[in-house]
């Protein structure tokens, strides 16, 4: 049975001022269906970059593979994909968790209008279907009064409820594949627990 994701020597520099950086040095892993994997390293040993390699989120002029490397998920060669084929399994098959949810969130929209953005862009919904689902979404990751945080924006939330909400936009297309990276770093310790639990549920709920 074919793997959902198989990395195979990856490796990724970056060019700094005509010089090569090694971020990554020939990393190769594999992943299952319903599995969950930790990678776990000290601050700077290529975790991020591991990540935003699997959706290609590194910048094209900066960052290079190894002739050797390989990302395949769900059969598709990702280090080869075209623009057209990232933009489908972006935020649909595979959804990412970033670590700050203050810089990844827009501060010019709704928390709710930004959850919505994620399911109209992949769902044949409507404005009012995907409010519902947005909605919905919001009281899976327990937002309290949803209704009112749906029209806030992100300042007006706490860290632990945008991380919620980051939670929320991520599981909108029930992608097959979840990239969580250090999703708790900014929480206190409660906090942390409650979205680790967060994040086991959504799996069941996904399976």
């Amino acid at each position: 049975m074919s793997k959902l994701l198989e990395i195979k020597n990856l490796s990724v520099d970056f060019n700094v001022r005509d010089t090569k950086f090694r971020a990554v040095d020939t990393i190769s892993l594999s992943l299952d269906k319903n599995e969950t994997m930790a990678l776990v390293g000290e601050s700077g040993s290529g975790k991020s970059v591991t990540a935003m390699s699997i959706l290609q989120l590194l910048p094209d002029l900066k960052a290079s593979y190894g002739t050797d490397s390989s990302i395949f998920f769900d059969g598709i060669d990702i280090l080869n994909a075209s623009k057209k084929q990232l933009r489908s399994i972006r935020g649909n098959q595979i959804s990412m968790i970033f670590q700050e949810p203050m810089t990844s969130l827009n501060p010019v929209f709704t928390c709710g209008d930004q959850v919505m953005e994620a399911i109209i862009l992949h769902q044949k919904l409507n404005k009012k279907e995907a409010e519902q689902e947005a909605k919905s979404l919001m009281e899976l990751v327990e937002i309290p009064d949803v209704n009112r945080r749906f029209n806030a924006y992100p300042h007006e939330l706490s860290g632990g409820q945008r991380q919620r909400i980051m939670i929320a936009m991520a599981l909108v297309n029930k992608p097959k594949l979840l990239i969580a990276d250090e999703p708790t770093t900014a929480l206190d310790v409660t906090i942390q627990a409650q979205i680790l639990h967060l994040m086991l549920v959504s799996k069941k709920r996904n399976v």
